[in-house]
C-alpha cells in the first residue's frame, strides 16, 4: 500500500502545482489597468458593399469586426478574451448612418451599392471592462471544468481502492502484489491523463 501511496501524492503534487501556475497569470492580468484610449492604426471610416444599405451595413460590420479584433490584439497589454461582434460594431462603433457612395453593377446584372460608414473612436476603457469580464467567465468555466476532472480522478482512484479492497479479500491475500500492482496501474494512466489535459 506505501508505494502506492507515494505514486498518487506524487501525481495529485504535480496536478496542483500546474493549476496554480495555470491560474496565476490570468489572476495577474485582470490586475492592469486600463491604459489610455489607441487611436494609432485605427480607421476613420470603413466601406460595405450589398444590393440594399442593410447587406452594405452588414457587409461594413463584418470588416470592421475584423479590423478591431486585429487592432486589439496589438494594444498593450493585448485585448483576447473579449472579441467584438458584428452586433457590438453596429452599436457602438458606427457614428450615424453613412453616406451613400457610387453604385455599380456586375456583368451588367447584379446591382450594388457602395457606402461609406464613419466610425468613432474606440473607447478602450471600456473595452477593457468587458475584456475583464470575458477572462472572469472563461476563468470560471475552466474551474468548473477542472472540479469536474478532479471530481472524475477521485472517483477513478477510490473505486480502484475500494475494488483492490474487495478482491484481496475475497482471494484472502493470495493475488495482493497482482492487485496492488493493477491500482498503481490505474494510478499511473489517470495520472498521466490529468497531467496531459493540464499541460494541453
Amino acid at each position: 500500500m506505501y508505494p502506492m501511496r507515494l505514486v498518487m501524492a506524487f501525481w495529485w503534487s504535480l496536478a496542483l502545482f500546474w493549476l496554480v501556475a495555470r491560474e496565476l497569470p490570468a489572476e495577474q492580468s485582470a490586475e492592469n489597468p486600463p491604459s489610455a484610449q489607441a487611436d494609432k492604426g485605427w480607421p476613420r471610416e470603413v466601406f460595405g458593399i450589398g444590393q440594399t444599405y442593410d447587406e452594405a451595413r452588414k457587409d461594413a460590420a463584418h470588416i470592421l469586426v475584423k479590423k478591431a479584433a486585429m487592432h486589439l490584439r496589438e494594444q498593450t497589454p493585448p485585448v483576447i478574451a473579449w472579441q467584438p461582434t458584428p452586433e457590438y460594431v453596429e452599436q457602438n462603433l458606427f457614428d450615424g448612418i453613412g453616406q451613400q457612395g457610387p453604385d455599380f453593377e456586375i456583368n451588367n446584372i447584379i446591382h450594388r451599392k457602395t457606402w461609406n460608414f464613419p466610425v468613432k473612436p474606440l473607447d478602450l476603457a471600456a473595452i477593457r471592462l468587458l475584456d475583464h469580464e470575458a477572462a472572469r467567465q472563461q476563468r470560471s468555466e475552466h474551474r468548473t471544468l477542472l472540479f469536474t476532472h478532479v471530481t472524475a480522478g477521485l472517483a477513478l482512484v477510490l473505486g480502484a481502492f475500494l475494488a483492490y479492497l474487495r478482491l484481496d479479500d475475497w482471494t484472502h491475500g493470495r493475488y495482493r502484489r497482482l492487485l496492488q500492482m493493477g491500482v498503481a496501474a490505474v494510478l499511473v494512466a489517470a495520472g498521466t491523463g490529468w497531467w496531459l489535459w493540464l499541460a494541453s
